[in-house]
Formats: C-alpha cells, sequence, structure tokens
C-alpha cells in the first residue's frame, strides 16, 4: 500500500500533514484517504481525519468545529464516487479562496523545506497477515527496534495513540500500515518527520516490508551532513526491518540486534527519530 510522501503514500491511499506555522497553535492536522476494494467490481474510499482539537474554547466549539469538517469531507467523497464511476461535476456553487477580510497566514516555521524520503524494503518469507500481526502492534518498535517502549495516551493501535519512543503520534493507519510523527515542541526547530511501515503482499507465502521516512533537512550545515544522516537513519531503520524479517519468519533475533535506549543500530550516540 504505501511507500512515501508527507506521512505516506499508497499504491491505494496516502496520508498528508499540514506544517506548523511561527506563532501559531499547531493542531497536528493529518488526513488519509484510501481505496480498498470490497468485490471485483465495487470500492470502498474511506476519508480519516485526525488533529488535536484542545485548543478551541469548549466541547461546542469542538462539536461544531467536527461537524463542519465531516459536511465538507462527506461531500467531497461524494465527488471522488460522481468521478470514480465516470460522471461528470455539477457546476461548482461558490468560488474557492480566501475569505474578504482574513487575515494573511503567518510564515511556516520551516519557510524553505527541503523534505527528503528514505524508502527501504526487505522480502519475507511468510504470509501478509503472519506478518502484519508479528509486528503490527505500535509498540512492537521495544521488540524489533528501539527498547523500553510504552504507550503513554490513547490504546496501542489507534489513531492518536502516543508512544514513549520519541513521544510519537499515530496519525494514519491502513489495514496493513501505519503512520507516525513527531509533535511540535515548544522551542527548537521542526522537521516534519515521519515514519511509514507496511506490508503488501507480493505471493500467498511472501510479503514485502517497507518502512519509509520522509522529513525536512534544511536545518542540516550542508550536503555532507545531510548525506550523513541519511546514510545513518537508513542503516538504523534497515536493520530494523531486518529485526522485523527474522521475527516474522518465526526466528529469534540474536544478542545486539536492539540495542539500549538512546543507542540506534549503528550509531554509538543519537536520538530515536
Amino acid at each position: 500500500m504505501c511507500r512515501n510522501a508527507i506521512g505516506h503514500n499508497c499504491s491505494h491511499s496516502y496520508t498528508y500533514a499540514q506544517a506548523p506555522r511561527e506563532n501559531t497553535p499547531y493542531n497536528l492536522y493529518h488526513g488519509t484517504l484510501e481505496v480498498e476494494p470490497l468485490t471485483t467490481s465495487t470500492s470502498r474510499i474511506t476519508y480519516t481525519l485526525f488533529f488535536d482539537n484542545s485548543m478551541l474554547a469548549d466541547d461546542a466549539a469542538r462539536e461544531a468545529d467536527l461537524k463542519n469538517r465531516r459536511t465538507r469531507f462527506t461531500a467531497s467523497l461524494q465527488n471522488m464516487k460522481i468521478l470514480a464511476e465516470g460522471g461528470k461535476m455539477p457546476p461548482p456553487t461558490a468560488s474557492i479562496g480566501p475569505r474578504p477580510g482574513a487575515a494573511t497566514p503567518a510564515a511556516y516555521i520551516s519557510p524553505n523545506p527541503h523534505y527528503i524520503s528514505i524508502p527501504m524494503e526487505i522480502q519475507i518469507n511468510a504470509p501478509v497477515d503472519k506478518v502484519w500481526a508479528r509486528v503490527d502492534k505500535y509498540c512492537d518498535i521495544g521488540e524489533w527496534g528501539f527498547p523500553g517502549c510504552t504507550i503513554t495516551s490513547g490504546k496501542d493501535g489507534d489513531f492518536g495513540a502516543v508512544r514513549t519512543i520519541g513521544n510519537e503520534v499515530l496519525v494514519g493507519k491502513t489495514k496493513y500500515s501505519y503512520v507516525y510523527t513527531q509533535p511540535l515542541r515548544s522551542s527548537g526547530g521542526y522537521i516534519m518527520y515521519h515514519g511509514t511501515l507496511e506490508a503488501r503482499a507480493l505471493t500467498p507465502t511472501t510479503t514485502q516490508l517497507y518502512y519509509t521516512l520522509v522529513y525536512d533537512n534544511s536545518n542540516l550545515a550542508d550536503d555532507a551532513a545531510r548525506e550523513a544522516e541519511l546514510a545513518r537513519r537508513r542503516n538504523t531503520f534497515t536493520g530494523m526491518l531486518q529485526n522485523m524479517k527474522i521475527l516474522s519468519e518465526g526466528g529469534t533475533l540474536p544478542p545486539g540486534a536492539v540495542r539500549a535506549p538512546g543507542r540506534p543500530i549503528g550509531q554509538p550516540a543519537a536520538r530515536p527519530n
């Protein structure tokens, strides 16, 4: 299903995010659009929005905001249905653009981002359902990646679940994938870091497992620094894929396959992101 974007981009789904702006509350807004086959001639389109509405005034404001978003995106789904079934869109009822008198949006925290993706993959000799059942829990990363993972908020596997590894928030998911990001902090830069883990069936007995990182590396000093960091991340997460392959095929991880907290695979000391 997935490869990359700001979040993920799958063969039948994608997840997107909005970048934070200066001096503006950030609601961690993400959207996921997915198409699932129901039969050989029918499909289901699912559009899921995820965001933090804690900055709204009260429950009434939150309910009104939710209702407004649901109405707008349900209409978008209806438009997609018309187009996918070969129909034509009716004339627009209103122009799209800024509201008269609307304030100019604040500048982005990262005004000149340089987004990159690191796609990694490995083939596993096991069916996709078996593979995904072995690695799909949000804190399974504690077994094959960074030890000591616990869920600090929400429920493992649900939208909004937060794990101790990087304080990462689950912001997108499909049947065989999930997407996570790290929250904006009150100080320091923000690199829009996202990770996607996805399993895709190759045959009834083999699976391709993908791990894709997407982030903005414009904060690094030069191309040499960017290449060094990319190599470090690729080495770390390729090791994790190898660990997942061993576990999914029924094996046991060798000693040292998972490093102590703050000690990613292939690095003497680094942050787990």
